[in-house]
């Protein structure tokens, strides 16, 4: 058994359970990540497209 400071014994304490985390889904994040993605290479080929037509216009 355990001794404190002042020398007497102690009761050993369990360890604090960590908090539990809710389950989460691993592929989320990844899905989230590809779906931005998507609307990124959307955007920029909607910005290609104006850029072409600006450029054609002065030609």
């Amino acid at each position: 058994m355990p001794f404190n400071l002042l020398g007497k014994k102690t009761q050993a304490q369990a360890p604090a359970a960590a908090p539990k985390q809710p389950a989460i889904d691993p592929l989320a994040d990844l899905n989230d990540a590809i779906e931005l993605a998507n609307v990124k290479v959307e955007k920029m080929k909607k910005n290609a497209d104006l850029l072409g037509k600006s450029l054609g216009a002065l030609n």
